[in-house]
This record gives structure tokens, sequence and C-alpha cells, in this order.
């Protein structure tokens, strides 16, 4: 077969591959991973020439002879769907008589239906995040997760506003955190790194 030539259905791919080395994360609505996910899932369908089973086939019916091949493909890529997906989302979107772009068109609008919801919720926890009883370590971390969420539903926070949550939420004892950070300039160019010094230094 020549290079860029297309493959019969017979070629494609075999059930025994592991699509978790291609997509190496789970879809998950907690996380709002869907852009990255997607963009992981769709490089590995068209590695293997079978992107077509991800977009409407009303162009694409198979004849009555190729319709075996044709379903035994599409189930494959559906199970590549469902190993990809949290508990929770398998549970809501398993179905039995689908084909594989039905289900790839209800996780696209799971995801994007629930961002606006999940881009308010995140928002407040971020507007009222505290230290507590946390080192700095983990409050960072804390932090750069829910900023690294909101920036993946496109919804992101612009870094003064960011500077402020972080330095708002730190208790008294680490207030000489907060007014080296405030006095450092370029602010913008540094606080992370500020941040991440002192808590280096207070493990």
């Amino acid at each position: 077969m020549t290079n860029g030539a297309p493959r019969p259905l017979s070629d494609k791919p075999q059930v025994g591959i592991n699509i978790k080395y291609d997509v190496p994360l789970v879809l998950d609505l907690d996380y709002m991973n869907y852009d990255i996910w997607r963009v992981f899932f769709e490089t590995h369908c068209i590695g293997y020439r079978v992107a077509d089973h991800l977009e409407p086939s009303n162009d694409k019916t198979p004849a009555s002879s190729d319709s075996k091949e044709w379903n035994r493909v599409d189930s494959i890529v559906k199970s590549w769907l469902y190993s990809t997906l949290s508990q929770s989302l398998l549970h809501m979107t398993l179905k039995r008589k689908s084909i594989a772009f039905q289900l790839w068109q209800t996780l696209e609008k799971l995801f994007r239906d629930n961002k606006d919801t999940k881009a308010i919720q995140v928002e407040g926890e971020l507007c009222n995040i505290t230290i507590r009883d946390s080192s700095i370590a983990d409050f960072y971390t804390h932090i750069k997760s829910l900023a690294d969420l909101l920036e993946n539903i496109e919804a992101p926070v612009p870094e003064r506003t960011l500077i402020v949550y972080t330095l708002n939420g730190l208790s008294p004892k680490f207030q000489y955190i907060a007014t080296t950070i405030r006095h450092k300039t370029p602010l913008l160019a540094s606080w992370r790194l500020d941040l991440c010094y002192c808590a280096k230094n207070n493990r």
C-alpha cells in the first residue's frame, strides 16, 4: 500500500490497542479537562484513520457488504471513548445502542453546558481561598490548580486578580510574604517565584 492511500476497513485498528498510552488522562466533569482530552483523542483517531467515526455519518453510511466491518470499527472507537471516562461520566453516558459519534456529541454537550456553572463555582472558591493549616507549597498548588482549571474552561483569571486572591488568603503568620511580594517590581513577573521561594524556606 502506498503512503497516504486510504486503508480498507479490514486494515483498521484491532481491539488490543491500549488507548491509555495515547490518551494519558481520564475525562472528568470535576476537572473540566475536555479540551485537552479531545486533542489527545482526535490525534489518536486520526493516526488510526478512524476519525470519520467522530463525525456525522449521513454521507458515510457503509454499504451492506461493509456494514459489519464498519460496526466493528465503530465499536472499537466507542470502547476507546468509554475507556477514557471517569466512573461518574461513564454511568452518565453509557448506552447500549449508540454509535461513537453520538457518544462524542453527548460528551461535548455535557462539558459545554457545564462550563459556566463550573466557572462560577471555581471562581467563588478561588475568591474565598485561605491558607488555614496548609503549607505555603500546598496553598500555592491549590491556587494554581484552580487557576489552571479556569484556564481550561476558557474563564482565565487575570494575573493581578490571582495575586490579590493569593495574598488575601495568607494568614497573619505569613504576612511578611505578602509584604515582600507587594513591594517587588515588576510584581507580575516575580510573585510566583517569590511565593515558591518562601514555600521552600518554610518546609
